[in-house]
């Protein structure tokens, strides 16, 4: 909570303190400036995936299989700083954000014990729709690893798919939730009203995205030409 925490109030800070409108107006492109905040986050919160995943395989999960550990610690932490970077649209008050991030992340986990008495074969789509919270899904991985552990073999490689719902669905979920919470907050950033700047209309940024397109599709057509020339 507290390095999701921090990353919010920072990403707010710059909006509150004009910095980020200043950058832009010499010439910083938005684009780049939302990567420098991906960066930031995966600088942060990838020493925390990787010692996490360290310390509790080689203390309480000791069964379990490394690499599986790491990809998932890693794959929730992705998840929180696309929710950082989506709940950060929302803010202009930087101490705000800061309180009200982890307070936002400990709410989404609390769909997790509507299912506290279902097994892996149990209401497969009512836990893949509740999974679009990551921490949902991050709970669902915890109880597996839970159970494996408490077996006395852990999570394998052999064992990931055991189940309707297994833990394999999660990793997928988690991964999915990192790319629809990302484009949430690309798109509200640049739509919504804010204190400082002037928002896009949706209108515009789907002419932009079509624009887009069409160039692409331009550039594509000019390769290939130069393909078959050549």
């Amino acid at each position: 909570m507290y390095p999701m925490s921090r990353l919010v109030k920072s990403m707010v800070e710059e909006k509150e303190s004009r910095m980020r409108e200043l950058m832009k107006v010499m010439g910083l492109n938005s684009g780049v400036l939302q990567l420098s905040w991906v960066l930031t986050g995966v600088s942060v919160f990838l020493w925390i995936s990787v010692s996490t995943a360290w310390i509790a395989n080689a203390t309480f999960l000791s069964f379990s299989d490394f690499s599986l550990l790491l990809i998932y610690f890693t794959l929730f932490s992705a998840s929180l700083i696309s929710l950082s970077f989506l709940l950060s649209t929302f803010f202009s008050n930087s101490k705000l954000a800061a309180i009200v991030a982890p307070v936002a992340l400990f709410c989404l986990l609390l769909p997790r014990f509507v299912f506290f008495s279902t097994n892996s074969n149990e209401q497969f789509t009512s836990k893949v729709y509740a999974s679009l919270l990551s921490p949902v899904a991050f709970a669902f991985g915890a109880d597996f690893i839970a159970v494996a552990e408490g077996a006395g073999v852990g999570l394998q490689y052999n064992n990931m798919d055991d189940g309707e719902f297994s833990f394999r669905v999660v990793l997928q979920m988690l991964f999915v939730d990192s790319i629809v919470y990302l484009v949430l907050g690309w798109y509200l950033d640049l739509v919504m009203p804010q204190e400082f700047g002037t928002p896009m209309s949706p209108v515009s940024l789907r002419l932009l995205v079509l624009r887009h397109s069409s160039w692409c599709a331009e550039a594509i057509i000019i390769n290939n030409h130069v393909c078959v020339l050549m």
